[in-house]
């Protein structure tokens, strides 16, 4: 499965608004790539140079989504490129799956599912 970077940034402008997530992404950009630099220069150790550059890194991976962004535009225009999504009716996998109760921290200590969880962790 492939992740659409443009389907995200017209997921982010139609919950949220262009101009949120345009400042958003702008500064995201800007400050994770001055921090990062500011860091850089100011570094002393190879862990505040690793910082330095997951920043910069950071901030790199910001700039698609403001272009995007920016190519984008309005709600509008993001409603047309989620047309398909949003008129989807069909559950998504993640909400079909079954979760088993055992795992619940409720049902393992309730008194009520000690027959869920067959005598584990319970002394007798």
């Amino acid at each position: 499965m492939v992740i659409s970077i443009r389907k995200l940034a017209a997921i982010d402008i139609v919950f949220l608004g262009f101009k949120i997530i345009l400042a958003e992404y702008a500064f995201g950009v800007s400050f994770s790539i001055a921090l990062g630099v500011f860091v850089l220069f100011r570094s002393h150790s190879s862990r505040e140079i690793a910082l330095g550059a997951y920043l910069i890194c950071l901030g790199i991976n910001y700039v698609p989504m403001l272009a995007y962004a920016v190519a984008i535009g309005d709600r509008e225009s993001s409603r047309a490129e989620l047309a398909d999504e949003l008129n989807d009716t069909r559950t998504p996998p993640c909400l079909s799956i079954d979760v088993n109760p055992c795992f619940c921290s409720f049902h393992y200590w309730s008194r009520s599912s000690r027959s869920l969880t067959s005598g584990v962790g319970h002394t007798r």
